[in-house]
């Protein structure tokens, strides 16, 4: 089996084309970087080096090794980075759960650098309902969490305000809602409303989103805008989604006469008050409030 210093000498070896090269950047002698690369060929059966010209030149079979050799070492190093920070406490992994809807483009630049600060991290994001991102985090399957926020505050966790999310009624352009200029409570109560089950609060009616008794209930609102789409109902969608399909004409923005047409919801990080928290869990939660608070406008 190659030894990680006969391998090291021949990798070096062969991006400096010289084995005295070789020796002065491992600090050892040549004679030692010499015989770790004939032992290495002796255990390959191969001849790695062309030693008939004052360069050391790679054969045929040098060529093809010196990648796996390369690959094997590099392996190594990320063997010895991984258990360095596992015993200095940092994460192997970490697991991000975001609301459905609340994962936006810009966010992208918090995982970008994210990743030159923990390079080793295992990061896992996925997407999921409101109610599952707080089981989630309560079974310790998740570290954090991004919530559109709901009244009463959960018990047991911590939340975080990162900036607001806004919401504005949108129908086909086919609906009858469409034709209206401006549209009366009653005028909804005619027709389904797509809303979440986690925007009917049945017992606290000042919190709802329930405009009327006609209701389809999902979770997920990109569900919700494929079926405004389809002219199953009409919903209140998150701008960025139906922006542009608004002033395409596609989807017609509802204009309320009786509140605010533009909806907007609290955004925040929430994460369990029982659960300690490694180093790049707090970066990640610092780096996430740095977020302006209309990214999500």
């Amino acid at each position: 089996m190659p030894s990680v210093d006969q391998l090291e000498a021949f990798v070096t070896a062969a991006e400096l084309g010289s084995f005295s090269a070789a020796a002065r950047r491992l600090g050892k002698a040549q004679s030692a970087v010499s015989a770790a690369i004939s032992n290495l060929e002796i255990d390959l059966g191969s001849d790695l080096f062309d030693r008939s010209s004052y360069r050391a030149e790679l054969t045929v079979s040098g060529v093809s090794l010196l990648d796996y050799a390369k690959s094997i070492l590099q392996s190594r190093q990320d063997l010895l980075v991984k258990a360095g920070a596992l015993s200095e406490g940092a994460e192997g992994s970490l697991k991000v759960v975001f609301e459905y809807g609340t994962y936006v483009s810009e966010i992208n630049s918090v995982f970008h650098d994210f990743d030159k600060q923990f390079p080793k991290v295992e990061l896992h994001v996925q997407t999921t309902s409101f109610g599952d991102v707080f089981s989630r985090l309560a079974d310790e399957s998740a570290q954090l969490g991004i919530i559109i926020e709901r009244h009463p505050y959960k018990e047991g966790f911590h939340f975080r305000g990162l900036g607001f999310e806004r919401r504005i009624a949108v129908c086909h352009k086919d609906h009858p809602l469409a034709e209206l200029e401006e549209v009366r409570l009653v005028d909804l109560r005619g027709y389904r409303q797509i809303i979440s089950e986690t925007e009917i609060d049945r017992n606290s009616p000042e919190f709802s989103r329930q405009k009327g008794p006609h209701l389809l209930i999902t979770d997920n609102p990109r569900v919700a805008h494929n079926m405004v789409h389809g002219g199953v109902g009409w919903a209140e969608l998150p701008a960025q989604m139906v922006d542009d399909e608004v002033k395409a004409g596609e989807l017609k923005e509802l204009s309320y006469d009786f509140q605010q047409n533009a909806i907007l919801n609290k955004v925040s990080l929430v994460w369990g008050k029982q659960q300690s928290q490694a180093p790049a869990c707090k970066w990640l939660i610092n780096r996430m409030c740095q977020l302006h608070q209309k990214t999500w406008v």
